[in-house]
């Protein structure tokens, strides 16, 4: 089989989980003077940008203040310098725009890489804006297909290509952020947004930059939008070791009734309710991966909502925007169950159940209808080639609870038979179902640095190794 390129490390995706790799992996890459050549398949025009950081208004802020943010773990202060350098608010508490942040990614990788090519003159890097279509594994190394109908071998994988959507019609936006623009619409039309989470947050502030006139309905089960951070919780911090609550109590009840117990022991520290619910990010994932599936589908079920609108909270100004917009009748809040949606050519019709009413159906007939409800979590659904032919194959499988991808928390990849894939790594949202919180820049950044770590130790080429058949010579292209 022709092979157009071949690299020693070939990351897959161009947003930021990629970018993350590249720049860690560059930066390690250049201080180990090893040889060593990385691609970057990407297809993105401008890497960094992706689904998260391409926002087209500049009132889609981060939900994390800048001062955690760094794209480096050993460098928190990265980002700050980068906004200082360009003459922009750097306050270490400041929420910036996520325009801003996915410029700092795209120059984050063009710096990493002259920076590694000045120290290691043996290290090659290249960006080729291709989208990957299929995998196959070979000995000691892995194929991928683009829809360039270009094929590229490599000894290491990095999956970094974790957020999907499914595609939109002409009213029903099931991915705002691809193909979509409002402006298309008429600014008096009636507007759906099924959801009330950070994504609903931002589709209400890009309506009302457009001075929308139309009337707009957030439909949501619990009938709550994000919560505000607290400037002074990021100060006033509480440390409890959750972790070891769980070994002790192995009870969401107990566990959720033990925390509103210390709410008030925080509140007597002088810290505000926010910082007790920080309190449990280092230890999420390890309480994840200690439940049980029968518990996890009980805090999914029972908890999730109200855990989402207390942990993923949004900028204080902007939720200062939000509450006066709903004031001045903006847009209202219905607390009901969507049950169904349909289509016509000039009306898309949303059928839902009131909650705590009469289990009657009602519908509305609404000219716009705005999926607020996130990413596909289920890759089983997901439509993007190289993830459905990959779990085909059997060279992947969908993780816990159908969430993502089967990985090791360290990244590295599962095939349909509970194996690990050695040379096959993944990261960010991919992750979800494995540990839960891996959504957010602190866990990705992480995750990155570490996969650039153990990418770089086995860089160097090892023995043969009995061959995996499976999906080799079957690559579409």
């Amino acid at each position: 089989m022709r092979v157009d390129k071949e690299s020693d490390v070939l990351i897959v995706g161009g947003g930021c989980s990629g970018s993350l790799v590249a720049a860690n992996l560059l930066k390690m890459a250049a201080a180990s003077k090893r040889p060593i050549s990385i691609t970057l398949l990407a297809k993105e025009r401008i890497l960094g940008l992706g689904v998260a950081y391409g926002a087209p208004s500049l009132s889609h802020v981060l939900n994390v203040p800048s001062q955690a943010m760094s794209a480096y773990v050993e460098e928190p202060d990265h980002l700050l310098r980068w906004l200082t350098a360009r003459g922009r608010d750097a306050d270490p508490l400041g929420f910036i725009p996520r325009q801003w942040y996915g410029q700092y990614l795209s120059e984050l990788v063009d710096d990493a890489e002259k920076e590694a090519v000045r120290q290691n003159p043996s290290l090659s890097f290249e960006v080729v804006h291709q989208e990957a279509i299929e995998l196959a594994s070979r000995a000691n190394g892995w194929l991928v297909a683009t829809g360039a109908g270009q094929t590229f071998s490599a000894k290491q994988v990095v999956l970094a290509s974790g957020l999907y959507f499914h595609p939109n019609d002409r009213r029903l936006i099931r991915n705002p952020w691809r193909g979509f623009d409002p402006a298309s619409f008429s600014k008096e039309s009636s507007v759906a947004l099924v959801g009330s989470g950070l994504s609903a947050v931002d589709m209400l502030l890009w309506l009302s930059d457009l001075d929308w006139k139309g009337p707009i309905a957030v439909f949501a089960k619990n009938g709550q939008m994000p919560l505000a951070h607290n400037r002074m919780s990021f100060a006033k911090k509480v440390t409890y070791d959750w972790s070891a609550d769980w070994d002790r109590l192995q009870s969401l009840a107990c566990l959720f009734g033990l925390a509103r117990t210390r709410l008030s022991g925080t509140k007597l520290q002088g810290a505000p309710w926010q910082s007790l619910i920080d309190s449990f990010r280092p230890h999420t994932q390890v309480i994840w991966g200690k439940m049980d599936t029968h518990t996890r589908k009980r805090f999914l079920r029972h908890l999730q909502g109200i855990w989402d609108v207390h942990r993923h909270r949004i900028a204080p100004e902007v939720a200062s925007r939000i509450q006066t917009l709903q004031e001045r009748g903006f847009f209202q809040i219905k607390k009901a169950l969507v049950t169904g949606i349909d289509q016509t050519e000039a009306k898309v019709v949303l059928r839902y159940k009131v909650l705590k009413e009469a289990p009657k159906e009602a519908e509305s007939h609404l000219d716009l209808v705005i999926s607020c409800m996130g990413l596909e979590t289920n890759y089983g659904r997901v439509e993007a080639p190289l993830i459905a032919s990959s779990l085909k194959k059997g060279l992947m499988k969908s993780g816990p609870l159908g969430k993502g991808l089967l990985a090791l928390p360290d990244g590295h990849l599962l095939d349909a038979l509970g194996k690990v894939q050695p040379r096959l790594f993944t990261l960010g949202f991919s992750q979800h179902g494995n540990l839960w919180e891996s959504v957010a820049v602190p866990e990705i950044r992480s995750q990155a640095r570490a996969i650039a770590e153990n990418v770089l130790k086995s860089s160097v080429a090892s023995a043969p190794e009995k061959e995996d058949h499976r999906g080799e010579g079957n690559l579409a292209l």
